[in-house]
C-alpha cells in the first residue's frame, strides 16, 4: 500500500512493487545463507545472526526512512458510486 502512494503513475508503481518483491528476495537469500557464512557451525550462526539482525534492522529502516519522500496530501477519493467506480477500474486495461 505504501508503494501505491508514493508512486504517481501506474509505471511508477509497477517499478516500486518489482523492487519490493526483488528486495525481499534477496532478504530471504541473505537470511538463510548468512548463519553460513558466519560460523562453521549452524547454532554459533545462527546466535551471531540473532545479535547482528536488531544492528542491521536498525540501520537499514533509519536510511529507509531518512531517504524516502513525503506522500504528497492529495489523493483521489471514491465517488461513492460503487458500481460507477468498479466500472471505472474495469475500464482500464492495464488493470486486467
Amino acid at each position: 500500500a505504501w508503494g501505491a502512494e508514493l508512486g504517481s503513475s501506474a509505471a511508477e508503481r509497477t517499478r516500486l512493487t518489482a523492487s519490493r518483491e526483488g528486495f525481499g528476495l534477496l532478504g530471504v537469500l541473505v537470511a538463510a545463507a548468512l548463519p553460513g557464512l558466519l560460523s562453521s557451525d549452524l547454532a554459533q550462526g545462527l546466535s551471531g545472526l540473532a545479535k547482528l539482525f536488531p544492528l542491521l534492522l536498525l540501520i537499514l529502516a533509519s536510511w529507509t526512512l531518512s531517504v524516502t519522500p513525503p506522500v504528497s496530501a492529495t489523493r483521489s477519493a471514491a465517488s461513492g458510486n460503487l458500481f460507477g467506480d468498479l466500472r471505472r477500474v474495469l475500464a482500464d486495461t492495464r488493470f486486467r
